[in-house]
């Protein structure tokens, strides 16, 4: 059944709801529907700029042709609906909700988004550029080919979704979360990814060089063949990742922590680690050759084959560290042995051989 722009606003002020219609053709710019409820309604080719959506609900709708520039779709809900190439740009979409939604395509550029949440649906190829996006959530979504370019996206979460084809060039990030996502092979030289987590994600060969890290969290994160040349990573967590064959040539990584990280073969030449963590780290073929290690703590790290060749130490600690190839008296500054730790491991022994020999 055909409905017009008078026919709608009459059914929402009564609250009833828009049910099997179709708005072909209307133009509906600057109109006011906020709050009402449409179950599979068809807009085809309709103009909807600047109207207002707020707390509408559309459930199985089909938006086709549709612009919807600048309208304000706060606190709005999409179920199972299509939106295929709608525009979107410059909307409001705070609070905004979809589920199993298809929006392929759709443009979303310079786009506010508060509480933007969504779930099982499908965004790929959209165009997020120059948007706004905070406190928001993409999980089990597509966003296969979806452009970023310049948006600014904050204290948004995206929870295992593949992203290596999503396109992050420019964007700047902050407190995001990638936890357990995939961004193999991204380049995201030179970004802004401060206090991002990146809590097991896949970052395999991605090309972090000059980027800003800092406060970023790594843990458990696959970094194998990663690139942080020149980057900014003071005080990230790298506890448990796997790093091998990664460049982190002249980046500065003071205070960060590499507790049980794999970082065999890594070359981190040049680098600033004043004060880094290394305890019982893979550090096998690993390349310190002119990095500053001052406060360094390498203690019980495996340092077999490592080079340190014209490396900076100042109480820098190897206490229990496997180097069969270093000899400490040749580097001033470097502590093979911690007699404090020494004493609280002699401790901690014979506690537990007491705390055996009771149980017994």
């Amino acid at each position: 059944m055909r409905t017009n722009a008078e026919q709608l606003r009459e059914a929402i002020r009564h609250g009833r709801v828009v049910k099997d219609r179709v708005i072909d053709s209307e133009n509906l710019d600057g109109q006011d529907f906020s709050g009402g409820v449409f179950e599979h309604v068809q807009f085809i080719d309709a103009s909807m700029k600047r109207v207002q959506l707020r707390d509408a609900v559309f459930n199985g709708c089909l938006f086709r042709g549709v612009d919807m520039q600048h309208a304000d779709l706060s606190k709005c809900t999409f179920d199972k609906c299509s939106l295929d190439d709608v525009r979107l740009s410059g909307s409001r979409l705070h609070g905004c909700t979809m589920s199993s939604t298809r929006a392929a395509g759709a443009d979303f550029c310079g786009a506010h988004a508060n509480g933007f949440n969504c779930v099982t649906s499908d965004l790929s190829d959209c165009r997020f550029h120059d948007g706004r996006i905070e406190s928001s959530l993409f999980c089990e979504t597509r966003l296969e080919r979806a452009d970023f370019t310049r948006a600014v996206v904050r204290k948004t979460v995206f929870y295992q979704l593949d992203l290596k084809q999503t396109i992050l060039v420019d964007a700047t990030f902050n407190d995001a979360v990638f936890a357990e996502s995939s961004l193999v092979g991204q380049r995201l030289r030179g970004q802004r990814m401060h206090r991002c987590q990146f809590a097991r994600a896949d970052l395999r060969n991605v090309d972090f060089t000059a980027a800003n890290l800092a406060y970023c969290n790594f843990q458990g994160a696959k970094l194998s063949g990663a690139r942080l040349e020149e980057a900014d990573a003071r005080y990230a967590i790298f506890v448990e990742s796997e790093m091998q064959d990664a460049v982190c040539r002249n980046a500065a990584l003071q205070d960060s922590i590499w507790v049980q990280a794999d970082v065999r073969n890594v070359d981190f030449t040049g680098s600033r680690l004043d004060r880094a963590v290394l305890q019982h780290a893979r550090c096998n073929g690993t390349r310190f050759s002119r990095a500053s290690l001052a406060g360094a703590d390498f203690s019980c790290a495996d340092l077999t084959g490592a080079e340190f060749d014209g490396a900076g130490f100042a109480r820098t600690g190897f206490h229990g560290a496997i180097a069969p190839d270093i000899a400490w008296h040749e580097h001033p500054g470097a502590m093979d042995r911690d007699p404090e730790l020494a004493d609280a491991q002699a401790w901690s022994r014979q506690r537990d051989e007491r705390g055996d020999r009771d149980r017994h």
